[in-house]
């Protein structure tokens, strides 16, 4: 494949993953944190051995997603609109790669430039591309680590093959940890399809790579008492213990299987996904006698690739949609094969293959992102842009007047995600920011953004984030909590949130809300109803703050 091509389809992806433009992606808690610790590495000087926290409990993925990020917040004071640069450069080089693999793979034009049209349209690299997560550049370090493999499976003395598998693979667990169950599988099994090595090498390239990529994990573990380990032992012990049969692990991983293949091919429906892999098996079934052990060797090669994921079905805890990323390049790669293959019997079926792929494809970026709501977005409408109206309207509404302000958010009393906002959107604009007035956020990024002036003001704004995620519950507790302290005056809504004006309650209208508040104290903790609980626990976290 020519290098004009390549970066023509470098060039085409990077157009399309700048839809739906500046602002128009999602920016909640996880996006603000590390938006604060990236920064701390260039600003404060304050090198990092710990990446984001992972669903276990205990366990960081690495900090190598912080030291990307870091330039491009720091040079830019901030934006996130610049971070996100970042994972839709590195999602569009996945090409380079990925153009390399698929090319050693069948040795086939037509089938490395599908590839690499396919990857450019899929919906779910659009997705990737646009999420300011830490998952988001594993995609392109899955396959370089896919490119090194290969190699290797040919030529297991390949120098270049160990450097590019081991750095991958380092590279990849980085940006999710829970790869460390599946790659390792599949290192395995390709390794024993081929012939090992016969010269110490590539065990060294492949040694020093590995040591150089792990060596934070290693540091981290050591300084932190093994804490990751500690909770991987507990997730194997607790899956050990696990009631879940064969046939409902079966059947979560089939189903993730096609909505992989969904949103990377037959965009429309998770039967119709399902459906087309399995067309796909049929393709390849009829046309096996007739091709090279090497199309044998590739094939098996991209199976193993696919199926390896399958252990991590064996954790509930690594079930999110982002947790088979290594999937995408070899069902695509799979895909293409099976088209050119296709066409050589039946034209007509293979270009109506190709058309609807590209168009449903084309059509879920557009229809998705109009609707702001990505495929890994946890509440939906919570974007960058959304956000900013949100601050807007507290300025707004309050006139140009000091004000408090508090918020709903999640995580629950943690407010992280506007702290990041007001610092780095509003105070540049409107160069004051207002008193904090909710839950103590000592211990929180972002503590110290806000005034912590104890001095009540007569102007107070309740910020209510899009509500899924947080228990109604909660919700109703934090407004009937603000409730003891303030009244509403007026409220209006930016999407799905809620943005409240209130005028502080007089000393007697508050000395009478707070006797409520007694009662509550007063009854017997078993009386109480699970809403008075809440807003009893509410109102104390409150109270310990001042």
């Amino acid at each position: 494949m020519s290098k004009k091509i390549i970066f023509f389809f470098i060039l085409l992806a990077l157009a399309i993953r700048l839809f739906p433009g500046p602002d128009k992606f999602i920016f909640t808690y996880d996006q603000a944190r590390d938006a604060f610790i990236s920064r701390q590495i260039i600003e404060n000087r304050d090198l990092k051995i710990l990446g984001p926290s992972t669903e276990v409990q205990g366990a960081h993925h690495g900090p190598l997603y912080y030291y990307f990020l870091s330039p491009f917040y720091s040079l830019s004071k901030g934006d996130p609109n610049i971070a996100l640069i970042f994972t839709l450069l590195i999602n569009a080089l996945t090409i380079i790669p990925l153009a390399f693999l698929t090319q050693k793979l069948f040795k086939n034009k037509a089938i490395t430039f599908l590839s690499l049209l396919l990857f450019t349209l899929s919906f779910e690299q659009h997705s990737y591309a646009r999420w300011l997560s830490n998952p988001s550049p594993a995609v392109f370090f899955l396959t370089i680590f896919q490119l090194g493999l290969w190699l290797i499976l040919i030529n297991p003395n390949h120098l270049w093959g160990w450097f590019l598998a081991t750095l991958g693979l380092t590279a990849a667990i980085h940006h999710q940890l829970f790869l460390l169950f599946a790659l390792p599988v599949a290192f395995s099994t390709i390794l024993l399809l081929g012939r090992f090595p016969r010269t110490f090498k590539p065990y060294l390239v492949g040694g020093i790579t590995l040591l150089a990529g792990f060596s934070t994990f290693l540091v981290a573990e050591l300084k932190f008492g093994f804490q990751t380990t500690k909770g991987f032992l507990n997730l194997l012990i607790n899956t050990a213990a696990s009631q879940e049969t064969a046939t409902e692990f079966l059947r979560a991983f089939l189903i993730r299987l096609s909505q992989v293949v969904m949103h990377n091919t037959l965009n429309i429906n998770q039967p119709l996904g399902f459906a087309f892999f399995f067309f796909c098996l049929v393709i390849i079934v009829y046309f096996w006698k007739k091709l090279t052990k090497k199309d044998h060797l590739a094939l098996s090669f991209l199976f193993i690739l696919i199926f390896s994921q399958a252990i991590l079905f064996l954790f509930s805890e690594t079930i999110a949609a982002f947790i088979t990323i290594g999937m995408a390049t070899p069902i695509i790669i799979l895909t293409s094969f099976c088209l050119v293959s296709l066409f050589k019997r039946q034209r007509f079926l293979a270009l109506t293959f190709l058309s609807l792929i590209i168009l449903t494809n084309l059509n879920k970026i557009i229809s998705q992102n109009r609707l702001t709501t990505p495929l890994f977005a946890i509440q939906e409408n919570m974007t960058l842009e959304n956000e900013k109206k949100v601050i807007d309207t507290c300025y707004r509404l309050a006139e140009s007047q000091p004000f408090g302000i508090n918020t709903v958010t999640n995580p629950l009393f943690i407010n992280t995600t506007w702290a990041y906002l007001f610092q780095w959107y509003a105070q540049e604009k409107y160069h004051f920011l207002p008193n904090w007035t909710g839950i103590s956020q000592k211990g929180n990024l972002g503590s110290e953004v806000f005034p912590q002036d104890k001095k009540e003001l007569e102007i107070q704004m309740l910020i209510i984030e899009p509500t899924y995620g947080i228990p109604k519950i909660w919700i109703e507790a934090a407004i009937k909590e603000e409730d003891l302290h303030s009244r509403v005056e007026k409220e209006e809504k930016i999407d799905q949130f809620v943005v409240q004006i209130r005028k502080r309650l007089s000393n007697e209208k508050k000395e009478e809300k707070l006797k409520e508040v007694d009662i509550l104290k007063n009854k017997n903790p078993d009386s109480l109803s699970p809403a008075e609980k809440a807003l009893l626990h509410t109102f104390n976290l409150r109270q310990q703050s001042y």
